[in-house]
């Protein structure tokens, strides 16, 4: 028997089909919301039990230096992942067939626990794993992620891009009950083409907040945070915001052929796209300041 499930991101569905006692992720409140099948873009993913797969013929590309390694071997990318600061070798490694159109994920013994309910296999289908194989499949597609929060203003996404303390959580807890306002995410949003439109993705990778929509709408523009004592819109001209933008991107360095892919489709993004800085002061507004910018 297996069981099968659907991880929803993006409008790229994760397919995943794994032992029958696989844990259901369904059950972590952040990621049900994306435990549906999406139609269209699918990724199949096999989760087995077994021994990692030999390391023999493999190229070193990467190491995280914390939790993950990538290897390469032609067309076969071999991510494999331990628990920081914890002894026992390996947890999880993922064979990513091209950019990860077809993935197989062998569990090691420490991945199988016991719950309330009996020995069960952990799901790795989630955090990191689903994000970095979710880069590499939106490479492919014309898409990115971006550390970032997001929210829908009166039908059109804002994301708001900054790294970690620049202000994303804050900022979306002061536009939570603004009306006309929708979250996406404080953390983390998708960018990517559909058909002839740029449009943003929550995604289950929250922040502080722990804000993570399973929504979309079409992109209406970029801001960059800047916490200052009073609401306003800065103008950016391409130059800068590409600067601002590169550093909160997923683009895998480490891969220049792949990191090409992202910085194209970032390029084109920002042809067209308006990009501010949005300085918020600490008090509610910035929901009305947002709507009325054209």
């Amino acid at each position: 028997m297996s069981r099968k499930r659907s991880l929803s991101i993006a409008g790229i569905e994760l397919a995943v089909d794994g032992p029958d006692d696989l844990e259901r992720t369904e059950q972590d409140p952040i990621y049900a919301p994306f435990v549906a099948p999406v139609g269209g873009e699918r990724m199949p993913v096999s989760v087995v039990e077994g021994e990692a797969p030999d390391l023999q013929g493999f190229t070193p590309v990467f190491d995280s230096g914390v939790a993950w390694t990538l290897h390469r071997s032609n067309g076969t990318r071999l991510l494999r992942f331990a628990r920081p600061g914890a002894p026992g070798g390996w947890l999880y490694s993922a064979a990513l067939q091209g950019l990860a159109e077809r993935v197989t994920v062998h569990c090691g013994p420490r991945m199988r626990v016991v719950r309330a309910g009996g020995d069960v296999l952990i799901d790795p289908v989630r955090y990191p794993l689903d994000q970095l194989l979710l880069m590499y499949r939106l490479a492919a597609s014309q898409g990115a992620i971006v550390h970032a929060a997001g929210a829908v203003v009166d039908g059109r996404a804002w994301v708001f891009a900054g790294r970690s303390g620049a202000g994303k959580s804050t900022l979306m807890q002061l536009l939570d009950g603004e009306a006309g306002i929708q979250a996406l995410g404080d953390d983390r949003v998708v960018l990517r083409r559909v058909g002839s439109k740029i449009r943003a993705f929550g995604t289950p990778w929250p922040g502080e907040a722990r804000v993570a929509c399973n929504a979309d709408a079409p992109l209406h523009a970029i801001a960059f945070l800047q916490q200052g004592p009073e609401h306003r819109l800065v103008p950016l001209d391409r130059g800068e915001a590409l600067v601002r933008l590169l550093p909160v991107a997923s683009v895998p360095w480490y891969e220049p052929e792949v990191a090409g892919l992202v910085l194209d489709f970032l390029g084109e993004l920002l042809s067209t796209l308006p990009v501010y800085d949005l300085h918020f002061a600490l008090e509610p507004g910035v929901g009305e300041l947002l709507g009325g910018a054209a």
